[in-house]
């Protein structure tokens, strides 16, 4: 038979054999779900060619040609589902309208406008032409306090406010609208209504005048919003699914990747039928510039604002300007849900919404990438902190202050560690911090009047709670500690104050009833009055209607009752 040593010989060779096979048999199986994916794809049967090429890609993740055919199949399945579509433009009425629609208020009101009220908007376009802001304002404002609903007037101010302030805009196009819904008012609308997310005005505004404008560029227009509004609803939803507000930061799933590619197809092709007739009109192109932003096509966007810039009036090149500027330097956005940015804005959110375990997961996921930025410290840290480990807390937030010194979030959060374990000493360096930089920021500032409450410096702890309270009226845990610091100096009316105000914001405060309750029986202990007793009662039997089973009312109850007996 064998010798130990032929033996161990053996043994040594089979399991060579055993260990070289393994990564042969991986990388057939990966390459069987690849073949099984091309198969799929050639079919048509992309979900689950999706599914194979995942498989493929689990076995090796960096595969650059699984990696390729991941993204051949997005794309396949987009052009497979790609919507045709056609629009023809017959006639125009935003850019050409109608002469009557010229006259204000055209078969309704038009004997009601006269001629001094145009010849004041005549002035206030003239001094906008100049870009002269206030001259122009003035005279808009003598029309309208001639003619409170001259339409004309109310659209000329929208257009001053429409890249200044959205909402204001908005308003005065409204008021335009009901009075003389003119094509033109109706497209900024449009753009506005869109643009701010306004769904059900949007969908009202399409569906009132859909049909009016059918075939028209006005109804163009509307197509292009009605598309857009439908992909801003699934894109929403989305957003709120995976914590994210940007579309090169979202997950895309399949069906929302054919909607966007399909959305993006179809205004195109809108655009193409537009292009002959708007090509030297400013908002067009304006329009034209956001949508490429819109569709990850940044990159492209900067020729479309420079030309709004050169036909627009005075009154918009400053707006426009900022387009400008972000954009003319902008390089390609690129779908990617896995970037450190996404992956930071996920962990943000999630943290805001309290789930502190998805807020960490993400944020390691970012520290993996290998950039150490300072704010996923932070982002850790601050998590750790919510979630009691204060260890891990620390350690993170320390990384943190290397590169971003003394923040007051984390020197906040630092504080808050201290305060917690009653290092009153400590937790106060930290919170006079954030006060150095943050005068007015109250947390920190009831924090301080809370050690000072705790380490029965009063004067200093009413000077804190007082601050607070001038900044924020209706902070009742201010109101809380006051009161009962002026209990503890005996300062009975102010402590009655507080208390009372803190049951005036929350009628169920039960704490601020059993507070108010030991003022009125302290007053007792001192002038022996039979009406300080009883109020201290009247107030815990309040409380109780409120909280039947609250064992610290009981008991005061029970002891105030006793005292009252006489022992």
């Amino acid at each position: 038979m064998f010798s130990n040593k032929s033996l161990f010989i053996i043994i040594l060779f089979i399991f060579a054999v055993c260990s070289t096979a393994g990564p042969f048999q991986v990388q057939a199986e990966a390459e069987n779900w690849y073949s099984n994916a091309q198969w799929l794809l050639e079919n048509n049967k992309f979900d689950k060619a999706m599914d194979a090429i995942v498989r493929a890609l689990d076995v090796f993740p960096d595969n650059p040609i699984y990696l390729e055919f991941k993204q051949k199949i997005l794309e396949d399945q987009k052009k497979h589902h790609k919507v045709d579509f056609n629009y023809s433009i017959d006639s125009l009425v935003v850019k050409v309208p109608p002469i009557e629609q010229k006259f204000e208020n055209f078969g309704q009101k038009v004997l009601t406008v006269s001629t001094e009220e145009r010849k004041l908007l005549r002035l206030a376009q003239h001094y906008l032409q100049d870009n002269r802001i206030q001259d122009g304002l003035y005279y808009i404002n003598q029309s309208l306090k001639r003619d409170p609903n001259f339409s004309l007037a109310h659209a000329l101010l929208g257009k001053i406010y429409f890249l200044k302030d959205s909402e204001l805009s908005f308003s005065y196009f409204r008021k335009a609208y009901y009075n003389n819904p003119t094509p033109e008012t109706i497209l900024y609308l449009l753009m506005i209504s869109s643009w701010e997310k306004k769904f059900d005005y949007l969908h009202t505004l399409i569906a009132r005048h859909s049909k009016e404008y059918e075939k028209t560029d006005l109804g163009a227009f509307m197509q292009v919003f009605s598309f857009k509004r439908e992909l801003d609803i699934l894109l929403k939803k989305e957003f709120e699914r995976q914590k994210v507000d940007k579309i090169e930061f979202i997950d895309m799933p399949s069906n929302l990747a054919i909607k966007f590619y399909n959305v993006k197809f179809i205004v195109s092709s809108i655009f193409e039928e537009l292009d002959p007739f708007y090509n030297d009109y400013w908002l067009y192109n304006f329009l034209k510039g956001q949508f490429k932003v819109y569709v990850l096509e940044a990159e492209e966007a900067y020729p479309f604002f420079e030309k709004a810039y050169s036909q627009a009036p005075a009154i918009q090149k400053p707006g426009i300007q900022y387009y400008l500027d972000k954009y003319k330097d902008y390089k390609k956005v690129v779908l990617d849900p896995n970037s450190i940015e996404a992956l930071l804005m996920k962990a943000r959110n999630f943290y805001k919404v309290g789930n502190y375990n998805k807020s960490i997961q993400q944020a390691e996921k970012a520290l993996a990438k290998g950039e150490a930025r300072e704010e996923i410290y932070l982002i850790l840290g601050l998590n750790y902190f919510k979630m009691g480990n204060y260890m891990v807390a620390r350690e993170n937030l320390e990384k943190a202050r290397e590169k971003m010194g003394d923040d007051p979030r984390i020197m906040y959060t630092f504080g808050e560690i201290y305060f917690i374990e009653r290092n009153y000493f400590e937790a106060l360096k930290f919170y006079q911090s954030v006060i150095e930089k943050e005068p007015e920021n109250v947390e920190a500032l009831y924090r301080i009047g809370r050690i000072y409450s705790e380490q029965s410096e009063n004067e200093k702890a009413i000077e804190y709670m007082k601050r607070v309270i001038d900044l924020d009226e209706y902070y009742v845990d201010a109101h809380m500690v006051l009161g009962n610091v002026y209990t503890k100096m005996n300062r009975f009316e102010e402590a009655i104050e507080a208390f009372n105000r803190v049951i005036t914001m929350d009628t169920e405060n039960v704490d601020a009833y059993v507070s108010l309750s030991i003022v009125y029986f302290k007053k007792w202990e001192i002038d022996s009055s039979e009406s300080m007793i009883d109020s201290a009662i009247d107030i815990l039997e309040r409380a109780s209607d409120i909280d039947p089973d609250n064992d610290t009312v009981k008991q005061y109850l029970e002891y105030y009752y006793q005292q009252k007996a006489g022992g």
